[in-house]
């Protein structure tokens, strides 16, 4: 029967899997290149020194970007909220940590279709060494570790917990490179290939 009932509303059940990138994953994959730390640190066009810190992610920021993003889809959105804590620490020697324990949850609905809630629950330890790409506002990572990272996904049609949730995609946060903005009080950063943007604030 769910499986039925998530067929009355196939766009906004695609959109919504298509859309919710949290980017919050710390899910990461070796492309093969160079160690950044095994290597003579490049000039950046970012002031290393602003970035080597423990950085909290705006959850709220990014739920907002989400629900506007699906809105622009044609998407009623009901309710949207970001909870809990992302953080990310970019140390000299090169290495990068993170700590998850996020959640994100959107409603929305389209014409006289459901309500369709769903909840993408973000937990972890990852870690693994980033650098410069050249004297670029561009970093790398590589040598990622899952460090236990995990994403759960719970959909509801009309309030009622279904059997098949939509499995959202997780981000790309430690898979793809990041443009970085820093300025000491505030960090944003850009997975290349996301529409969103991240904004960060010190620890």
């Amino acid at each position: 029967m769910a499986g039925n009932v998530l067929q009355t509303a196939p766009t906004a059940g695609a959109v919504v899997a298509l859309l919710l990138l949290s980017a919050c994953s710390g899910g990461g994959v070796d492309d093969g290149a160079a160690d950044p730390a095994e290597e003579a640190p490049a000039a950046s066009a970012v002031d290393t020194g602003c970035l080597t810190r423990t950085w909290d992610l705006d959850l709220p920021d990014l739920a907002s970007q989400m629900a506007i993003e699906l809105a622009s889809d044609g998407l009623e959105v009901i309710e949207y909220a970001g909870v809990g804590r992302h953080s990310i620490t970019f140390a000299d020697s090169g290495e990068a940590s993170m700590s998850v324990d996020a959640t994100f949850s959107l409603t929305v609905t389209s014409g006289a279709g459901p309500q369709i809630t769903v909840v993408q629950i973000h937990t972890g330890e990852p870690f693994g060494q980033w650098g410069w790409v050249g004297d670029s506002n561009v970093l790398e990572f590589d040598d990622w570790n899952n460090g236990g990272y995990e994403v759960q996904n719970i959909t509801a049609i009309n309030g009622v917990n279904t059997e098949e949730p939509i499995a959202l995609p997780s981000d790309t946060l430690g898979e793809a490179n990041m443009e970085v903005v820093c300025d000491g009080s505030t960090m944003t950063t850009h997975t290349l290939g996301s529409p969103y943007t991240h904004r960060w604030s010190p620890a």
